[in-house]
């Protein structure tokens, strides 16, 4: 990992994106429909380039695949935990089942991909894509099946959603993968059109969250306390149980680094149009996401100090 002040002057330059976002949306200069394009064009053809290159840009070897396998056993771990921690919360909070529900998903996933991938690149550069792509596969397979039941179980509508783990991104990755194993690369020309158009998912991230969070109302959110007790559960509980762990069974600072700072992503922006889709309560989900949000201003470069000393 690069030194503490240059990840964090990173980091300040994501956050002066999303400002610009997020002013340019509350102008009008950014529609609904605007934002939902640059949401298309990124999950359906930047992040697969981004994914493909990564993938593809590196040489197999036993390290790497050791390294993956942990990122993916932890992944599973931090959901188990969090899946019961939701559970108990929820219980403890006293909120109403239809928003206990939401709670309980949005503890589980986080925003790993929208802010997960800008943060990992600029920690680690493209290994952090890499990387992030791997526990991505654990955290995408588990919100389309455990969550989406979670989002659903009280509904009429019992969607299945394996299917929806057959998308651009997995296909991605899996085509990556298969040229990562075999040693396959991209013709040059293709690599060299395709490596600048993944990049650019980066600044499509900001712009999306920006404009997503400029729709949702900042008092109505700041002013319920359950959504203050889920962000202190999702960006500091979460992943100091995390880190302990890994420091107590002395796993490299690379996996550490991946699935600390992926555990500790603030609420997954997908929740709330999920909830929306399937009739959960989505304007609570709304509040998890911009409570969470802000306070991962203050707690994501707090855990980015923490893992570099």
């Amino acid at each position: 990992m690069a030194d503490f002040s240059s990840v964090i002057d990173q980091i300040i330059i994501l956050m002066i994106l999303l400002a610009v976002s997020y002013i340019a949306a509350k102008a009008k200069f950014i529609s609904p429909s605007d934002k939902d394009g640059v949401s298309n064009v990124m999950i359906k053809i930047t992040q697969p380039a981004l994914i493909i290159t990564t993938l593809s840009g590196y040489n197999f070897s036993a390290q790497i695949l050791i390294d993956s396998s942990l990122i993916v056993l932890f992944a599973i771990v931090s959901l188990i935990v969090s899946f019961a921690m939701g559970w108990l919360l929820s219980d403890k909070l006293n909120i109403p089942e239809e928003r206990a529900d939401v709670l309980r998903f949005e503890l589980m996933f986080g925003n790993v991909v929208y802010l997960g991938y800008p943060v990992l690149s600029a920690l680690m550069g493209d290994k952090g894509i890499f990387y992030g792509s791997v526990f991505t596969i654990a955290n995408d397979t588990a919100l389309w099946t455990l969550g989406l039941w979670l989002l659903t179980r009280r509904q009429n509508d019992r969607t299945n959603g394996w299917r929806n783990l057959f998308n651009m991104n997995t296909i991605a990755f899996f085509i990556g993968l298969v040229m990562f194993l075999t040693g396959i690369k991209l013709p040059r020309l293709v690599f060299a059109a395709l490596n600048p158009l993944g990049k650019t998912t980066i600044y499509l991230s900001m712009i999306f969250i920006g404009a997503a969070l400029a729709e949702l109302d900042i008092k109505e959110a700041v002013t319920n306390g359950s959504t203050f007790v889920l962000s202190i559960a999702k960006l500091a509980v979460m992943p100091l149980l995390l880190y302990g762990l890994l420091t107590l069974l002395h796993v490299n600072d690379l996996v550490k680094l991946v699935v600390v700072v992926q555990v500790g992503m603030p609420a997954s922006a997908l929740g709330p149009a999920l909830a929306r889709r399937y009739g959960a309560d989505y304007t609570y989900g709304a509040q998890c996401v911009l409570m969470s949000t802000l306070i991962s201003l203050i707690t994501l470069p707090a855990l980015i100090w923490l893992l570099s000393i």
